[in-house]
């Protein structure tokens, strides 16, 4: 399968993707990221959605995907690099109180530092294709020959990361490029290897988390002795609240764990539907619309 015009191949770095996707939100559409998208040969990783999703979810999954590992290896070394300097005797003392180094209290403040400014920073460089993003999407013609070209991009990825949602088994071309990639594949472990499917609450889990660790371990060392007998009970009664968010958060991700199971289990190609069928342009898989008619059996031979 070959694409339409080589430059349909395209493929836009992660760290693009994480740094210009909100600014392009706030001028108004997602559109604006196929500025930053460029020709590649082959893509690192392909990013298959719901456009039905919530973005920010999809936005906050990739986010600690990507850069999450990196941050919590550069915040442990952050709070190690503070207790060396402390005890060096670079670092003061905190309040003017003598400290050892088992409650060195820059180690908090720095491991937290560290954390934020590697999600918000990091240079990602892998390629990833994501349809807004890699497909021009200012005309129907260029839409249209992205979608015919499809098949030319999934042989072109090495990997393809699912953004799990409900409406995921749902959507036609969803499960066409989830089938089309493990078509692809040499063999049934190779596309064990290159596929990754991450549950819709895996990456706001991640970031409650550790918003609330941090929220809470900064208000330790605010309160610390600040009320005399009344600190443990004040301190208390504030961080009720962040381990109640914390809770939610999990157990939100294990019942998405639960739903994404359920849906595996019963997925059938005859209860999806795409956009054209949503409009009435045509009828499940049996349309004759544009999707159906030129868009998969267009792909051709996906076999390596």
């Amino acid at each position: 399968m070959t694409p339409t015009h080589p430059r349909m191949i395209r493929g836009i770095r992660v760290f693009r993707l994480l740094q210009y996707a909100p600014w392009c939100w706030l001028r108004g559409g997602l559109d604006l990221l196929h500025d930053f998208s460029e020709e590649v040969i082959q893509i690192d990783e392909f990013l298959s959605h719901s456009w039905r999703d919530v973005a920010w979810m999809k936005y906050v999954n990739i986010l600690y995907l990507n850069n999450g590992s990196c941050a919590f290896l550069l915040g442990t070394l952050g709070s190690l690099l503070a207790l060396a300097l402390f005890q060096a005797g670079v670092l003061p003392e905190w309040r003017g109180m003598h400290w050892n180094y088992w409650s060195c209290q820059w180690c908090t403040l720095f491991g937290i530092l560290a954390h934020y400014l590697t999600i918000v920073l990091f240079l990602r460089q892998k390629r990833v294709f994501l349809d807004i993003a890699c497909i021009d999407q200012s005309s129907e013609e260029q839409k249209g020959s992205g979608l015919v070209s499809m098949g030319a991009i999934l042989k072109s990825s090495k990997s393809m990361l699912v953004l799990w949602c409900p409406s995921y088994v749902t959507r036609l071309w969803c499960i066409f490029e989830l089938s089309a990639f493990l078509h692809s594949q040499k063999s049934e472990e190779h596309a064990r290897m290159n596929l990754r499917v991450c549950p819709p609450m895996l990456g706001p889990a991640l970031m409650v988390i550790h918003v609330s660790l941090s929220v809470m371990a900064m208000l330790y060392l605010a309160l610390r002795g600040a009320f005399g007998d009344f600190t443990v009970l004040i301190g208390g009664s504030l961080v009720v609240p962040f381990f109640c968010l914390t809770s939610y958060s999990v157990r939100s991700y294990f019942r998405s764990i639960d739903v994404l199971e359920g849906q595996v289990r019963s997925v059938s190609i005859e209860t999806c539907t795409s956009g054209c069928c949503v409009q009435g342009i045509g009828i499940g898989i049996a349309s004759t619309s544009t999707c159906s008619a030129k868009g998969a059996p267009s792909w051709g031979d996906l076999r390596p």
